[in-house]
């Protein structure tokens, strides 16, 4: 991630705290965002519902709550469920702040908690939430984009099956717009292609306002390495000529 951007998403830290104070927040936008938010709220705690059962995030919470505070402790470890926690805390000046990557809007008991707040992450497109969640949770959004490869990325882990049966897989299981945008992508018959070149290309098919909207569309494909992103501004194809074909023969097919 570029030095401007992460300065720019550090200036903002104090309006977030402030915004914490009222609302949970929910950030969005390509990249991990996971070192970010440290940087930004180093005694938050940390969760991810992606990979943590709840019952693993409640003890990592109650354990966290038990640290920090020894007038808590006690009542605290009684308490079984998160609104417990909370009512057994009573009421802090300065409230938790629960970071919770991949949030998951099925964890209804995590509304309307008086000493935590949730500042929460999507990392994916297909993600679907409602009006009515986003007003359950009390949240507002934040664009947190930082061009930074996800975990899974980092740690090269990889679909077992064949490549392109993977890579289909993928393109079938992605919305109608991200398939247009990869549809776009192949066939420009390049190795690699601009991102605002793209975004010329689809941005009155798809009513789309910002390069960012592609990245979004796209972050699927980079998530199972079939593209990368390269300098903020260029899209590289990573796959075998193979999978192209085969890849191009499902998008022709689907669409």
């Amino acid at each position: 991630m570029g030095s401007d951007l992460v300065d720019f998403h550090l200036s903002c830290k104090k309006e977030l705290n402030v915004l914490a104070r009222s609302f949970n927040i929910l950030f969005y936008g390509y990249g991990s965002k996971t070192a970010l938010l440290r940087k930004m709220f180093p005694s938050a705690i940390y969760l991810n519902c992606k990979i943590m059962s709840r019952r693993e995030i409640l003890a990592e919470i109650m354990e966290a709550v038990r640290h920090r505070s020894k007038l808590e402790a006690q009542e605290v470890s009684k308490a079984p469920t998160i609104r417990e926690i909370d009512e057994a805390i009573g009421s802090r000046k300065e409230k938790y702040k629960l970071v919770m990557a991949n949030f998951d809007f099925g964890m209804l008991e995590f509304s309307s908690l008086r000493n935590f707040a949730i500042l929460g992450t999507v990392e994916g497109i297909g993600i679907r939430f409602s009006l009515e969640d986003v007003e359950r949770f009390n949240f507002i959004f934040r664009d947190l984009t930082t061009f930074e490869p996800y975990e899974e990325e980092a740690m090269g882990i990889h679909l077992r099956t064949t490549r392109a049966e993977a890579s289909s897989r993928v393109v079938r299981n992605v919305p109608r717009n991200s398939r247009l945008v990869l549809k776009e992508i192949l066939s420009c018959n390049a190795n690699a292609v601009g991102l605002g070149e793209i975004f010329e290309k689809v941005k009155r098919k798809l009513f789309l306002t910002s390069k960012t909207s592609v990245l979004s569309m796209i972050n699927e494909f980079i998530d199972h390495g079939l593209l990368k992103i390269r300098n903020g501004s260029e899209i590289v194809v990573c796959m075998s000529l193979g999978e192209r074909n085969e890849v191009a023969g499902d998008l022709d097919q689907m669409d």
